[in-house]
């Protein structure tokens, strides 16, 4: 007969629920993370992209100016991009990884609600220990703090800190981006013009006003 101690230890199963709430909060946390720098790039991009239209229609830049620019450009688009995409992208991201990262976002942003670091911190290393607990753990203490894990994650659930709202928000903006340069691009024979002098670095020329 198991002695009740036995009764009250957490369960490899119970360790298993827990690490599936983060997991689910680390995916939701990256496709946030890749959204909000998505904007980040595409926004600044378009305004690029609408100054090299207007000092190219006012200058005429040259064929070698304008790879001259596009080199350039596309240095600093590459550090854009690390700097907005890296981190989320990296295949070494963990859960306290993301926690941080939002906690930091959430700083900047003024967030007053508390941070999430220490209690992803506290889940996992719950997690941890009943999976291996210590022959000093007592599985009363372990099941009580599985308890208030449980309702804490239940009345403040990590993900909160993900704004949902401002999410489809940026999903939203993020389609603009895209397809207003790719409207202008399909019925503007002035933005066809303009995509042929800078990618295709033709020697066409603009016409004469």
């Amino acid at each position: 007969m198991s002695a009740p101690e036995d009764f009250l230890r957490p369960r490899n199963e119970d360790a298993e629920e827990i690490r599936a709430r983060l997991a689910a909060f680390r995916s939701r946390a990256r496709g946030y993370l890749l959204l909000r720098g998505a904007v980040a790039i595409l926004g600044p991009l378009l305004i690029a992209a609408g100054l090299s239209f207007i000092v190219d229609r006012l200058l005429r830049l040259g064929t070698t100016a304008r790879l001259a620019v596009l080199v350039v450009g596309a240095l600093w688009l590459v550090r854009l991009a690390w700097r907005h995409l890296s981190g989320p992208m990296g295949g070494g991201w963990e859960v306290l990884d993301l926690g941080a990262a939002l906690d930091r976002h959430a700083a900047v942003q003024g967030d007053a609600r508390g941070f999430i670091s220490q209690r992803l911190a506290t889940l996992t290393q719950l997690t941890e220990r009943i999976e291996s607990p210590g022959p000093d753990d007592s599985p009363v203490l372990m099941r009580e703090a599985l308890r208030r894990s449980r309702e804490e994650l239940r009345e403040h659930p990590v993900s909160e800190r993900l704004d949902h709202g401002k999410a489809g928000r940026r999903a939203l903006l993020l389609v603009a981006l895209i397809a207003l340069p790719v409207g202008r691009l399909g019925f503007s024979e002035t933005a066809q013009l303009w995509a042929k002098r800078w990618f295709l670095l033709s020697e066409e020329r603009w016409p004469q006003e």
